[in-house]
């Protein structure tokens, strides 16, 4: 009853107008806490003036509270947001703040989709990310690196912190802050031997706790980072989990991550059985359904501008694997399957955000890395073309971009339908021929 009237026009209106950054935000947070479905309250509460109070008194725990419970809650502000993202609020919060009222924010920022540069800028300075390792709890630095991982925003000092540090997660957090850990360092790309050298000293207990999605995500990080052999008794405790667990303790998503897994663990020598004719291997046949993200749009282009190339011979969305095995996952975007030439075309989505503003080079995530490392161990060549390329490339006339075409997919051995192919170039796809066929 209590929570209903605060949540209506007139209380929520005056509070928002006369309360303190800290009434506002213990307010909010116990609405959160309880569970009660505010409305007009996390509106009001997303005002300017509130911003402006909160800026004025400097209370980086009522921040930090009041984000929370707008994530908890599902209400996206705006003020807020603004407030977060200013340069001298975010260095003030990473000066000032404690490492609950950066983890915090920077979770909720993540959960919400909230552009948090200015901040992540600041926690990934060394001296913040030390100290937020050093003191803080496994939880709070589990969810700046799930934070960072899910803003797609480069961390080196953080990784660096945190992977000399391993332990403050991996031997005293729960599963989910393992999970969680080890999935953000896989997916920024950051494949520190110490991290999962230190999951592996845990793996049994880690494996008997967690739940399905802990389990999941930890194979899913291990296949990605290119760990199963160099830590194959590991992947096996958790591989051997998860089969003998009950289908339904694990979503559709989370098959496809766990035969993304077993795709990984092959390329690297590693056979994971499955028990014949059980719901297990019945769900990751369904799991092979789950196509990873590609820019139909992106690949329309590049094709169309290969045919006025005259380039001929490929498709799109090719299966990399022999006899489907790997169903809709990894297909390559544009390949000649003869030639076994992949050509990736790499969006925005494949690479990490600098929150230091744009970068000079470009730094691809983990899922990227590890499936160009995918492709080459199952004979392809691959051929990157990124999205910044293709604005340059874009810009050139028509017959520039013929001839940058022909000279990049001249090194893979490809050329367009009709052109002659030198007496080297031709001896060297017999040579390859040779190799594949087994002659000597």
């Amino acid at each position: 009853a209590v929570l209903r009237r605060v949540d209506c026009a007139e209380v929520a209106a005056r509070m928002a107008r006369d309360g303190t950054s800290q009434a506002v935000s213990n307010t909010i947070w116990a609405m959160a806490t309880l569970g009660y479905p505010a409305r007009v309250f996390p509106a009001a509460v997303d005002s300017a003036r509130v911003a402006d109070t909160m800026r004025r008194e400097e209370n980086w725990q009522s921040v930090a509270n009041t984000m929370w419970a707008m994530a908890v809650l599902g209400h996206s502000p705006r003020a807020l947001a603004r407030l977060i993202d200013d340069k001298a609020v975010a260095r003030k919060m990473a000066d000032d703040g404690t490492p609950q009222t950066l983890a915090n924010t920077m979770w909720a920022c993540a959960t919400l989709g909230i552009d948090a540069r200015a901040l992540a800028e600041r926690v990934d300075r060394a001296p913040v990310a030390e100290h937020l390792v050093r003191v803080g709890s496994p939880q709070e630095v589990a969810n700046t690196m799930w934070a960072m991982a899910r803003l797609k925003y480069e961390c080196p000092a953080l990784a660096k912190a945190v992977g000399e540090r391993p332990g403050v997660v991996m031997a005293n957090g729960t599963t989910q802050n393992v999970a969680n850990t080890v999935y953000a360092f896989a997916d920024l790309g950051y494949f520190a031997e110490a991290v999962f050298e230190e999951l592996a000293r845990h793996a049994e207990r880690i494996a008997a706790q967690g739940i399905g999605q802990d389990i999941a995500n930890i194979l899913w990080a291990l296949g990605i980072a290119g760990m199963v052999a160099r830590h194959e008794r590991t992947v096996r405790i958790f591989w051997d989990e998860a089969m003998s667990r009950p289908a339904v303790d694990f979503l559709h998503i989370q098959w496809s991550m766990l035969l993304l897994a077993r795709l990984f663990a092959k390329s690297e020598g590693v056979e994971l059985q499955v028990p014949r004719g059980s719901e297990q291997e019945k769900m990751l046949k369904k799991g092979a359904s789950k196509s990873t993200e590609s820019s139909e749009r992106f690949e329309r282009a590049v094709a169309k501008e290969l045919s006025r190339c005259g380039f001929d011979g490929f498709e799109m969305e090719v299966p990399p694997f022999e006899a489907g095995a790997g169903g809709e996952l990894m297909k390559v975007d544009i390949a000649w399957k003869e030639a076994k030439v992949a050509l990736e075309l790499d969006g925005p989505t494949h690479f990490l955000k600098s929150p230091r503003g744009s970068a000079k080079t470009l730094t691809r995530d983990g899922p990227s890395k590890a499936k160009a490392r995918l492709l080459a161990s199952l004979g392809w060549k691959v051929c990157g073309f990124s999205y910044l390329e293709a604005e340059r490339v874009n810009a050139m006339s028509d017959d520039d971009r013929t001839q940058f075409w022909k000279a990049k997919l001249a090194e893979f051995g490809v050329r367009p339908a009709g052109q002659a192919q030198t007496l080297s170039a031709l001896l060297g796809e017999l040579r390859r021929k040779a190799d594949r066929d087994g002659i000597r």
